[in-house]
Formats: C-alpha cells, structure tokens, sequence
C-alpha cells in the first residue's frame, strides 16, 4: 500500500491495518487465517471499475460505520494484482471528491 502512494500512513488496529491519507482511511486490511479481507472505504462496487466482479458491498456497513465500504478478499497471489488496481480506485475517487467540495481542505497536496 506504501508504494501506490507515498501519502498513505499506517495507522494499526486491533483487527485491521489502516491505511490513511490526511487522516482519513482509505483501505483497511483485515489478516484471516487463509485470505486478506481488503476493506475500500467510502466506494461501492459499482464506483469501481471491477470487470470481474469480485467485489462485494458490506451490507449495512452505511448504517454501522456512517460509510460505504467495499470488500475484496485476497485468497492467492493471483488476487494481489486486481487488490493492487482496486485499493488503488477507491481512495482516489474519494478524496478527489474530498478535495474538490471542501474548502477546508483544498489547500493541502493531493
């Protein structure tokens, strides 16, 4: 996650990693036993360009977390490249939209 964007902090939970930009999460990256749950923060599966569809939405996640989220599990080193193009859709649809509505932060580098 570094390396797609030199912004991104760790910032590690109990149950996931987050990954932030200006102090808000982008993706989050929850370790299972035998997968990675990919969590995309503030997009739906249909915000993605997804081809395989392997997304799926967090259901009741707006009405848990006050967001979208949409999840995507890495099982194999085949899935790391597609969690690569999506982790890296996800954060910047949002904080392009961020930036432009806000003009409390507008000022600060993208």
């Amino acid at each position: 996650m570094l390396e797609l964007d030199p912004r991104f902090m760790i910032n590690p939970k109990k149950v996931y990693i987050g990954f932030n930009i200006v102090g808000k999460n982008g993706v989050n990256a929850q370790p299972k036993a035998a997968k990675i749950l990919l969590d995309i923060l503030r997009v739906r599966p249909q915000d993605l360009n997804d081809p395989e569809k392997k997304t799926r939405y967090m259901n009741h996640s707006y009405d848990w977390v006050h967001q979208h989220v949409t999840q995507f599990e890495i099982k194999n080193e085949d899935d790391v490249e597609c969690a690569i193009v999506l982790a890296k859709q996800g954060p910047k649809r949002f904080f392009n939209k961020l930036w432009s509505c806000s003009p409390r932060v507008g000022h600060l580098k993208v």
